[in-house]
């Protein structure tokens, strides 16, 4: 079949056989689309009896690229069988894809580019998976982990942060806000939290803590430095401090104070 032949539409371009066609051929409203490639822009991702036949305003490149649905609208869809996530989506490889490159800095959330840092994201975010820095780490948002988050340098939360997995900090762990771990914690360097600091797991922290808030842990906390915590401290486990403790809060100890 001829490239576009059966498009209704307006301004749409189409290069390759039956890219943008079908037997039901795309409605007279399908406009400003690009479909190039076999095929391109023919299926939805349902299955290849089901066609993409009211699209509107899309970029679909590459052989048997596909949208999600009947009428998806401002779809880009990049790579030989590639899959759209719907309308107002961007999709570039398909499932066979094991890496992506992006040359300069990447701007996510926002267009206001720093002009230093290569990944600059605004908003919050979540990671299911583990999370390895070896620099430093500034977070300006909230941040949600389920999993490990592991720093080799140092780490500035200006938020709020829950960990479901492990914390393990090479430097200096700083927030702001409240830290939340319910795994184990490990930190190399200070650790600063201006919030309240609930760890169901083991706390240990080779450089001083101060924690403005209240402070609870589940497991054993063990510091060589000094012990600063401004607010209560709720400790089940055994505390060991190897430096000068100061708690101007209420002290609730349920094993052993070393």
């Amino acid at each position: 079949d001829r490239a576009g032949s059966r498009v209704k539409g307006s301004r749409n371009i189409s290069i390759g056989g039956y890219s943008g066609g079908n037997s039901s051929s795309y409605n007279s409203s399908s406009n400003d689309n690009i479909m190039i490639g076999d095929a391109a822009g023919y299926y939805t991702s349902g299955s290849n009896s089901s066609k993409n036949i009211l699209g509107t305003k899309s970029i679909y490149i590459g052989g048997l690229t596909k949208s999600k649905d009947t009428t998806s609208t401002n779809d880009i869809v990049i790579g030989y069988g590639a899959i759209s996530l719907g309308s107002n989506t961007t999709t570039i490889g398909n499932n066979s894809t094991t890496s992506s490159y992006i040359a300069g800095r990447l701007l996510l959330g926002s267009t206001t580019d720093n002009g230093l840092d290569k990944l600059q994201v605004t908003g919050n975010a979540t990671i299911t998976g583990t999370l390895t820095v070896t620099g430093n780490t500034t977070i300006s948002g909230t941040t949600t982990l389920k999993n490990t988050l592991a720093v080799t340098g140092a780490t500035t939360i200006n938020n709020n942060a829950t960990i479901t997995g492990t914390l393990a900090v090479g430097g200096n762990l700083t927030i702001t806000g409240t830290l939340t771990n319910n795994g184990n914690s490990t930190i190399s360097g200070t650790l600063a939290v201006l919030g309240n600091t609930t760890i169901t797991g083991t706390l240990t922290n080779n450089g001083n803590a101060t924690v403005s808030g209240t402070l609870g842990v589940l497991g054993n906390t063990t510091i060589t430095g000094t012990l600063t915590n401004n607010g209560n401290a709720t400790l089940s486990g055994t505390l060991a401090v190897g430096g000068n403790t100061t708690i101007t809060g209420t002290t609730t100890l349920k094993n052993t104070l070393v």
